[in-house]
């Protein structure tokens, strides 16, 4: 089926409010956000009849190096959730022959709960490949870019733009950041592999951990391009086409992609500034969620006792804190306080916790 028959099924089944044509989007990034825009604004109503319905015709996109989901289609998502058009009254018809990858994205992208409807058509279909992803004054965030918030990326080094938005290895967060478990085991991040400790906040200082030899390891991994076993969450996430945990790190804090630059070639880094808090001070939780246990929930002791068994239960204790007293990581941190840009909460439950 091609466009002009998929089309002449739409317009007999559906009370068609408008037909648009995506390949209008242009070569100018920027123009063509603001003519999509304008066009959904002004088709939008309060209330659409059920048998309304709007159609866009894809037979065009641009594909940046680290993502096969066009551009266009992800402006349009999210154009749809801020315009308020619910995804119901909207269906596209495109000639992407990978247009699989593309609706996962947009399901977990999209605030309605109703998917985008998008129907393959046998079609020619254009795809412009782009070196990096089009920065754009409107688009300040830059959906689906790991290009950084907080500074120009044309202000950038070669070297600094490589590590940004090139590199499948690459993170800020061994950086700026360190995670702590109530139980004391230490990682890069949240998202790493919990087999891939870097560390023990009951027999370590914070700064001890920053330049201890995993974390200088981790550090030359990614400046030479090499992947990392504790990393294994992100590479799967991107791999599968959604924007993971290390491009969202590159884009919030890649402002301080400097200190990369300043790393030694052991690994060692002589700024220890945390920007981004990520402890879990300890497990004091009123909760016992079943997706959880005992390590981020105290009221899960009783269960976990009785599914470990009592010399489970000889071995550990109701509450479990990071650090070597029950304040000694917030000690750590208040020297960190004058250089903190994003402070992650949660615990156990963290507003119980002194």
């Amino acid at each position: 089926m091609n466009f002009d028959q998929a089309l002449d099924a739409c317009r007999r089944e559906f009370d068609i409010v408008a037909e648009i044509d995506l390949a209008k989007w242009g070569t100018d990034y920027a123009q063509g956000q603001q003519w999509l825009e304008t066009i959904l604004r002004e088709i939008r109503r309060d209330v659409f009849a059920p048998q309304e319905l709007i159609v866009l015709l894809h037979r065009q996109d641009f594909f940046t190096p680290d993502s096969r989901v066009g551009l266009i289609l992800k402006n349009l998502q999210v154009l749809l959730n801020e315009v308020d058009i619910s995804n119901y009254f909207v269906r596209v018809l495109s000639s992407d022959p990978n247009i699989d990858q593309t609706r996962l994205w947009l399901l977990s992208n999209s605030t309605d709960t109703v998917p985008l409807t998008i129907d393959a058509v046998d079609d020619q279909f254009d795809a412009v490949e782009l070196t990096h992803h089009p920065a754009s004054l409107k688009e300040t965030y830059q959906y689906g870019s790991s290009n950084p918030l907080k500074i120009n990326i044309q202000d950038l080094s070669l070297r600094e733009r490589e590590l940004l938005t090139e590199s499948k290895t690459f993170c800020m967060y061994p950086w700026i950041h360190l995670h702590a478990f109530p139980t004391g085991d230490a990682h890069p991040c949240c998202y790493s592999e919990m087999s891939h400790q870097i560390g023990h906040t009951k027999e370590n200082t914070l700064a001890e951990i920053w330049n201890d030899q995993p974390m200088r390891d981790l550090r030359i991994r990614m400046l030479n391009n090499e992947t990392s076993g504790a990393c294994k969450k992100c590479y799967e996430q991107e791999a599968n086409g959604f924007f993971s945990g290390r491009q969202s790190a590159n884009k919030h804090h890649g402002h301080h992609v400097q200190r990369a630059l300043a790393t030694h070639d052991n690994g060692h880094l002589d700024q220890f500034e945390m920007t981004y808090w990520d402890i879990r001070f300890s497990n004091l939780c009123n909760l016992s969620c079943r997706s959880c246990g005992h390590i981020f929930s105290s009221s899960w002791y009783k269960d976990q006792s009785q599914l470990a068994g009592p010399e489970w239960a000889q071995r550990h204790q109701v509450l479990n804190f990071a650090g070597r007293t029950q304040t000694d990581i917030w000690e750590q941190l208040v020297p960190h306080l004058d250089y903190v840009e994003q402070i992650y909460f949660a615990g156990g439950e963290p507003l119980m916790m002194d």
